[in-house]
Parts: C-alpha cells; structure tokens; sequence
C-alpha cells in the first residue's frame, strides 16, 4: 500500500519535507518549498470550495485585500470591474449588495456629486433585474428624500403621468383608486365638493342606476364616502363544510344574511347571521350563526377575504358559499361539541328553535331610516 507523508518543522517551516511510502517504508524523499506545496494544493480544489475557504476566514481575506491595495493600488478599479462583470443572478446581486453597504459606512456621508455618480452607475447596470420590489423600495426612498413643496410642477405632473401610463389591469385600477381616495381624504373639502360634483352631472341629468348586483340580493346602499354595503340572503339548505380537515357533505344550515362593505374593490367587512323570516323586512330578528368562524357582533372570522378583489358588485353572489366552504374549527363556536353537531345535521334538519338572538334587527345593523 503506497501513501505520501508530509512534514513541516516549525523552526525551517519553509521547506516541506515529502516522503512516499510503501508498506509504511519510505522509498523516497525531498525537500519542496511550503508555499509551492501549498500552491498545488490550492490548484486542485474547485473554484467554488476555494473562495468558500477564503471567504470562511475572515482574515485571510481581508489580509489578502489589504496586501492587495498596499502594493497594486493603481489596480484597484480593476479588480472590482472584474467582480462586477461576474455579477449575472440575484444571489450575486445580493453579495454586491453587502459590499455596497460595507463601503457606505466606511465613507461616511456622500457629497452629492459622488451620490450621483454611484448611482447613475448602479441604475444603468441592473436594467434587466426582473425584481421590480427592488425598485419600489428605491421610490419609496426617493420620494421620502425628495422636497415635495419645493418639487416643479413639471417634475410631479410627469410622475402622476407616468403611474398613470402604466395602468394596465384592474388590479392597477385599484391602486389609482386608493391613491385617489388618499388624495382626497387630505384634500381641501370645497376641492373635494367640486371634483364629485363635475362628475356627477351626467348622472343627474340621466336619472341614477344601480350596478348589478349579485343573486338573491336584499339590499343595495352606495354611501356617500363610496363604500357600498351589500346584502345577500342565502336559504335554508344543506352545505358541505370542512372540520379540522374532515369533510361532512350535506350539513343542513338555516337561512342565512350576508351582509358585506366594499371599497375600492376591497371586502372590508363581511357579517353574517342567521334568520328565521321567509320575508326580509327591516324588523327581521336576526341570530347568531350557530356554527364556528363568526364572532358575536357577526363579524365573520375570514382572513382569506382580504385577498379577494371585487371588480363588479354582481361577483359577490359566490363569496356566501365561499366562506360556508372554508374550513372550521371549534374558534368562537358557542356550543359544547361541533364535530357531533355537524355529524347529527348531516340527517337531521336544523332546528330553528335553537338559534341565540342577538337583540338586533336588520334595520340595526343596515342602520336603515325610519
């Protein structure tokens, strides 16, 4: 069996003593100098385990760096173009990142020339990022830096036009819209007056049209600061719901009120309760919803309706069987078991003589007129 020993004394470390052995005897030997043995232990590592050797160390690296500028200084920029014609993903990116950081704070406060500078270079080279958010946070920054009262007209009506330009989905719409809604809330209210004013006189001369609205709908109210409150009733009928991951098909439910607020194609409320009335008249006694997910006040306990967007109001005749579908647990249910109790309605029809009155009728919490 052949094997390579070697040897570094402490006091002649400069030579490396190599020795081949066979069945543990040496048959050869010589004397090579350590730092050109290292060198070819170097060459055969990959590129990639030795720049994770030398980034590992953090101080043979930044003894490397130092030696590096103490005697190739005019070379400097040199090497860092190196580094950055390298940069192709964003794992790279993120690494030129923390470089970029790290020479932020070594320099301090940047005059405006050098700022500049910097980033005129950096915004030319990541024209091809396709992370748009790296963006968004830049013009956060930016607009936060920049003096609004002092800004040009010119300069903030190019910035308005150029949002605009880029409106290109409903999703895009909804963002013009809660900037709009912002913009007014801090508005002059006479300015205010105003701009809703011009855009009602079509409408006035024409007489007021509702939207759509969604199946089995019972009430419709557009308020005067655009929330539109929607009221749809859904019958008495069985349900498949989804318990702790369980599946009960055909659970019988009791006539049910969806009661929903819409702004800016946003669900900002959703209340649900149950009834007992064929007939929905504003001294409709309302209940509360004998299963789980609805707090007392009705309110329903649905984090998913955040992420729905609401284009037409017509597109809320699903989101009842939406919510009914999701799935429950024993959270805010006000009984002893739910599992049997959803095991039981699956033959058995529900009885409304078990429903808990709320003390409040459809005309308290639509807040209708006398």
């Amino acid at each position: 069996m052949s094997a390579t020993r070697i040897t570094i004394e402490t006091e002649n470390w400069k030579f490396a003593s190599v020795e081949q052995l066979v069945d543990g005897r040496v048959t050869g030997n010589k004397k090579v100098r350590t730092d050109d043995l290292l060198l070819s232990f170097v060459e055969m590592m990959e590129e990639s385990d030795l720049l994770r050797a030398i980034m590992n160390r953090e101080s043979c690296f930044e003894n490397a760096i130092k030696q590096y500028i103490e005697y190739e200084l005019d070379n400097i920029g040199e090497f860092f173009e190196y580094f950055l014609e390298r940069v192709r993903t964003e794992e790279e990116i993120e690494i030129l990142q923390q470089i970029f950081t790290k020479i932020i704070e070594r320099f301090g406060t940047f005059n405006e020339t050098n700022l500049n500078f910097i980033l005129s270079k950096i915004l030319h080279r990541v024209q091809k990022i396709k992370n748009t958010s790296v963006f968004n946070h830049l013009l956060v920054t930016l607009v936060g830096k920049a003096n609004v009262s002092s800004m040009e007209s010119v300069v903030t009506t190019l910035l308005l036009k150029r949002l605009l330009e880029r409106i290109k989905n409903e999703r895009d719409i909804a963002l013009i819209e809660r900037m709009f809604y912002d913009l007014a809330l801090r508005a002059r209210k006479k300015w205010v007056r105003q701009v809703l004013f011009s855009l009602e006189e079509d409408k006035q001369s024409g007489g007021w049209q509702t939207p759509l609205l969604p199946k089995n709908c019972f009430f419709y109210e557009e308020r005067v600061r655009g929330d539109e409150v929607v009221g749809i009733e859904v019958e008495r009928q069985r349900h498949d719901v989804i318990y702790h991951r369980t599946k009960y098909k055909g659970v019988s439910h009791p006539k049910l009120l969806f009661i929903f607020r819409v702004q800016l194609q946003r669900i900002m409320e959703c209340k649900v309760f149950a009834v007992r009335d064929a007939l929905i008249r504003p001294e409709t006694k309302l209940y509360h919803f004998p299963f789980s997910n609805v707090h007392m006040n009705g309110e329903a306990c649905w984090n998913e309706k955040s992420d729905i967007r609401i284009s037409e109001i017509h597109q809320l005749s699903n989101l009842p069987y939406l919510f009914l579908r999701s799935p429950s647990n024993d959270e805010l249910y006000r009984g002893n078991n739910l599992r049997e109790k959803f095991v039981t309605l699956q033959t058995e029809e529900f009885d409304e003589e078990s429903l808990q009155d709320t003390g409040k009728t459809v005309k308290d919490v639509l807040m209708l007129k006398e």
